[in-house]
């Protein structure tokens, strides 16, 4: 009889903290090195990149923004470009964008 009364608080316990463990992976958001994540709401603004933060529904909001480097082409045109800038030095430039 005793072990049945050690049994039973301790089934108890065990699928108390299964079920806390199952909600907290469904709540944890993981970044990759080229998606950073930002999440708003309670507690203020947090960026991760490259980590994880825990999201609760209803007091976070979570915005994935890309990091990948992209190219950008800004081309100066012909010579009407040229007259109304005379300063302008270079015909083309080519940016490579990171971050947010």
């Amino acid at each position: 009889m005793k072990y049945v009364e050690l049994l039973i608080p301790g089934l108890l316990f065990l699928v108390t903290f299964l079920v806390l463990g199952l909600i907290l992976v469904r709540l944890y958001r993981r970044s990759t090195q080229e998606m950073a994540l930002v999440r708003t709401g309670a507690g203020g603004l947090k960026v991760v990149m490259g980590g994880g933060i825990l999201v609760l529904p209803g007091l976070h909001d979570l915005l994935r923004v890309n990091m990948k480097t992209m190219t950008i082409t800004v081309d100066g045109g012909g010579r009407a470009d040229h007259q109304r800038q005379p300063s302008c030095r270079c015909r083309r430039a080519i940016f490579y964008p990171r971050g947010p």
